[in-house]
């Protein structure tokens, strides 16, 4: 009749799943059969292909000879490369320009992180050292924050990484006899600060 027909129309195009052209359950089952659990599970759409085309769906943005194939790509290594500056503006080939890219980011962002420990060192030492002595005490940090944050300076650091190509924060190795210095001190300080007698004549 017309109203079979009229829920036939409204079975496809609301239901899928449930109408016997279109369902994977039509199969098996038939579809007056279907439970209640059925329908709620079913998943109510049509699957189209890959390759799918038309006039009014958006085709595949990307189709496979295209794909990025990332494990060709080079893994970067976080410790401190070495990597050459590019001759008279020009770079040797496209990983090369890419190493560097990745190297200068990095190196920006320690700059900028060095700035932060900083203010950390800042905050840390007028914790330590009570607003009376701050002022004289951790006034050296000031002023390296006062000069690492500068914009001439901050300008000329970048500039003299991308095309020098070496670190603007570089590690400071230990010296060779640290442990030395620091037991030196340290007995020093145990010596002048030990409790002193009566008697005593040092």
């Amino acid at each position: 009749t017309t109203m079979d027909r009229f829920k036939s129309v409204l079975q496809a195009t609301w239901t899928p799943s449930e109408h016997t052209k279109l369902s994977t359950l039509a199969n098996t089952t038939d579809s007056q059969d279907i439970s209640f659990f059925q329908k709620v599970m079913a998943f109510n759409r049509v699957f189209k292909p890959r390759t799918y085309t038309s006039e009014y769906i958006r085709p595949n943005p990307c189709p496979e000879q295209h794909w990025a194939m990332n494990w060709r790509w080079p893994r970067f290594r976080m410790v401190n490369p070495k990597i050459p500056p590019p001759t008279d503006g020009a770079y040797s080939d496209f990983y090369h320009f890419l190493a560097y890219q990745h190297w200068f980011k990095y190196e920006r962002k320690v700059y900028y992180e060095t700035i932060n420990i900083a203010g950390l060192e800042v905050n840390r030492c007028i914790t330590k050292e009570g607003k009376y002595n701050a002022l004289k005490n951790c006034r050296h940090l000031v002023n390296k924050i006062f000069a690492i944050t500068r914009e001439e300076e901050h300008n000329q650091v970048l500039l003299h990484m991308a095309t020098t190509g070496t670190n603007a924060i570089r590690e400071t190795p230990y010296p060779v006899d640290f442990v030395e210095q620091k037991r030196k001190l340290y007995d020093n300080w145990l010596f002048r600060t030990r409790l002193k007698r009566s008697g005593d004549i040092l």
